[in-house]
């Protein structure tokens, strides 16, 4: 199972170091994980399902997935697929939920931290941000739960894309040494913290707090950290497929796999069917190629492969074969996969029947997508929103990848799914923002301005216009120095800032004001109204009115599903409102009644001057005083 000799990769025999599984002894190596050491002597069993016992298997190799969780030195639920093997550990398989140990957690290590910016997560995003934040000259603590430095950039073997400026040519894993080899220029700003995981992150007035649990030989440290400046770039989560047996060991994501080979010098099996025909899932299918193991086929659910020709042609010169209008119908085997069905399917994504083949391997990979990891995001109360084009949920922020809550930033992956290149663009894009906002400037202008050309430029092809799409839309609600919700979008109220307001002479003959401010597909008023006052570009469009033809006919009043159209008539020292009213007891004309504001707040009496019943929705015509024209917009009876 393991890889001596790659095209790429030099592995190398390294030091053999004993460990014991289930009370056997055998042998990992070093710079081995405690589940890469399993897998390379074909433990492909790790853990069980915990309702119906189903066998578990490495799937993520980046510890967020449960697939992997074992007892380690008494110590249950240890994550192995990111814990680095140790010398005489004793692994074993735990019951399901495993059993707490006798060991005291007594006098655990405490320490607190005050720095100026911390950066969570050290992949292309979090490497580039703490990069650009100590250019500046701010300090940096940089915290991952790995214990390696350089996220998926360790894992990519290929070269990238994009321009010279931005590393094109130069392959991942060498991108990931020359970061690193750049921080440790600048170990006076930057401190590391690796294996250490965020616990709990918290907002605060003028400095944020992050607790985390760092992993000592001796034991663990708690740490409490206080900063007026937090980035999260903790990347992306793989996403899953659901088909009968695709909890079987053998099962893998993309990311999982790419993990086994390229960092560990692990093979996941000798024969693979690829699932996805993404970038990803032709890029880790060469990467199989390159490592000498079989790629029997790729098949993508889609009518068209959806990465890059040039990732497919490479493949496809190695014979491996692309079925597109394909996918899994199920993986079989008793505790690990042992081939699978693949079926045709139309174009809504249903099998075809009919259509159904055999595929014999011992390994499934999914290549199918990245969701953006949000989790301590929404710990913090960040603004989240789905927008698909990103690939889920994401932090809504502004164009210096701020979001709502002042001093918090987000970057890479966890921003909206894009390639590494714009990760580490939008990485140094945070963090001059981050150190330009705490009074650091060497040409954080033209820095911030280069990275947000990069940005624009790399989003410009076709290729780009998913993510394009996805920022534009994150920008729609966003304006500098923070995601700003407009105050109704909070409160339901809307201010006289949010509409428009005819002249007071205008006002004199009756005008209609729509407070209709968001675009909902709807247009009976422009219908209804008899002198085309009312107009829209299509049924998507905001109403607009016409304030020299509107004739204050309010006929537009009644028929408003929203219940948005008023029509404002001034009269001498008073003023003529008109209003949609659908409660009991309905009034008459001449009594009184309260007026009351956008937010049902008292203003005073009103005299009900004109009750026009039509339909359900009865028109009324109060009388208050001048100043309430703009003011009043209901009434109590």
């Amino acid at each position: 199972m393991r890889i001596r000799n790659h095209p790429v990769i030099e592995f190398g025999k390294r030091k053999r170091i004993p460990f014991y599984f289930n009370n056997r002894k055998i042998h990992g190596e070093e710079g081995d994980t405690i589940a890469s050491a399993l897998h390379a002597n074909d433990v492909k069993v790790l853990s069980h399902s915990l309702r119906y016992d189903r066998p578990r298997g490495f799937f993520c190799g980046i510890g967020k997935c449960s697939s992997c969780f074992m007892t380690v030195d008494d110590i249950p639920n240890v994550r192995t697929c990111i814990i680095p093997l140790k010398e005489n550990i004793r692994v074993v398989e735990q019951d399901k939920v495993g059993k707490l140990t006798n060991k005291k957690f007594v006098d655990k290590k405490k320490q607190k931290i005050d720095t100026e910016i911390v950066i969570v997560g050290s992949g292309p995003a979090g490497l580039m941000a703490a990069l650009a934040a100590a250019k500046q000259g701010s300090s940096v603590l940089l915290i991952d739960e790995n214990h390696l430095v350089g996220g998926q950039l360790v894992k990519q073997t290929h070269r990238f894309f994009g321009s010279l400026e931005e590393k094109a040519g130069t392959r991942g894993i060498d991108i990931a040494v020359e970061l690193m080899d750049n921080v440790a220029d600048y170990k006076d700003k930057i401190k590391l913290m690796l294996s250490t995981t965020v616990i709990g992150c918290y907002k605060g007035n003028k400095h944020h707090k992050i607790i985390a649990v760092q992993k000592h030989v001796d034991g663990d440290c708690l740490f409490e950290i206080h900063a007026p400046k937090i980035i999260i770039a903790c990347g992306a989560l793989e996403n899953m497929l659901a088909f009968p047996g695709s909890d079987l060991p053998g099962v893998y994501g993309a990311g999982g796999v790419q993990t086994l080979m390229n960092v560990y010098g692990v093979k996941p099996g000798k024969r693979v069917l690829m699932v996805g025909a993404g970038n990803v899932g032709l890029i880790v299918s060469y990467q199989l190629l390159q490592a000498c193991v079989i790629v029997d086929r790729v098949v993508e659910a889609m009518p068209i492969i959806g990465g890059y020709h040039v990732h497919a042609a490479k493949i496809r010169r190695c014979g491996v074969p692309i079925y597109t209008s394909y996918s899994i119908k199920e993986a079989y085997g008793n505790d690990k996969v042992k081939g699978a069905i693949v079926v045709a399917v139309d174009e809504y994504c249903q099998p075809i029947a009919g259509t159904e083949e055999n595929v014999v391997c011992d390994t499934i990979c999914l290549a199918v997508g990245l969701t953006p990891s949000i989790r301590i995001l929404e710990q913090l109360g960040v603004s989240i929103k789905f927008i698909l084009e990103t690939g889920g949920y994401v932090a809504i922020h502004d164009s210096s990848m701020q979001t709502n809550i002042r001093g918090i930033y987000v970057a890479g992956d966890s921003s909206g799914i894009e390639e590494a290149s714009t990760a580490m663009i939008e990485g140094e894009l945070a963090g001059v923002s981050a150190a330009n906002s705490l009074g650091y400037s060497k040409n954080a202008r033209e820095v911030k301005q280069r990275c947000k050309n990069a940005l624009k430029l790399f989003r410009s092809g076709p290729f780009g216009k998913t993510p394009r799409i996805g920022k534009e839309k994150i920008a729609c609600c966003c304006q500098d120095g923070g995601y700003k919700y407009k105050k109704y979008e909070k409160t339901g109220v809307l201010t006289i800032s949010d509409l428009s307001i005819p002249t007071e002479e205008q006002l004199k003959k009756g005008i209609a004001i729509i407070e209709c401010v968001q675009e909902i597909p709807c247009n009976p008023c422009v219908a209804v109204c008899p002198v085309n006052a009312i107009s829209m570009k299509n049924i998507n469009d905001l109403p607009k009115v016409d304030f020299n033809k509107c004739t204050g006919c309010r006929q537009c009043v009644g028929i408003c599903p929203g219940l948005a159209i008023f029509v404002v008539k001034i009269k001498d020292d008073n003023a003529l409102i008109t209003l949609p009213y659908e409660f009991l007891p309905v009034p008459k004309g001449g009594d009184i009644v309260t007026a009351l504001d956008r937010e049902g707040k008292p203003k005073g009496d009103a005299k009900v001057i004109k009750v026009n019943r039509k339909g359900k929705t009865v028109v009324i015509t109060i009388e208050v005083v001048k100043d309430l024209a703009m003011v009043v917009r209901n009434i109590k009876v």
